[in-house]
């Protein structure tokens, strides 16, 4: 079961959409150990991790790691729905805020395919307001 919770929760990036998601937006870097989002809360945003590691928990019961070339909170972002998990950071790690704008802008303006296509592949069905749009 927890190899099924962790393949729904945190998405693996390869290099080359890493490299492209670090060209879209600033990198963050977290000196002291943050809680990133609580349980049962919705994230603002989804979090990349560009370096460093951290883990995904659920009442001190469930940890599962995450770290480099992970997004954690996609789904939860674009479904505007609680996580059944909080996410917490290691100090020394960055990451890169994907918010929903960003997404959208990917996904609808299609301005590299590449990118465009993952996010399809791992997203529910998401209605891009229009002027997202081609």
């Amino acid at each position: 079961m927890l190899e099924k919770v962790k393949n729904e929760e945190i998405i693996c990036v390869g290099s080359g959409v890493m490299d492209k998601v670090l060209t879209i937006a600033p990198v963050y870097c977290y000196d002291v150990h943050s809680f990133l989002y609580y349980e049962n809360q919705t994230p603002l945003v989804a979090y990349f991790i560009k370096s460093g590691k951290g883990k995904l928990f659920r009442r001190g019961d469930v940890d599962i790691p995450f770290g480099p070339g992970n997004i954690i909170g996609l789904k939860e972002l674009m479904k505007n729905e609680p996580s059944y998990f909080g996410a917490e950071l290691e100090a020394g790690s960055s990451l890169i805020y994907l918010d929903r704008s960003t997404i959208y802008e990917i996904i609808g303006e299609g301005l590299d395919k590449e990118l465009k296509a993952f996010f399809e592949e791992r997203l529910p069905p998401v209605k891009v307001p229009a002027y997202f749009s081609d």
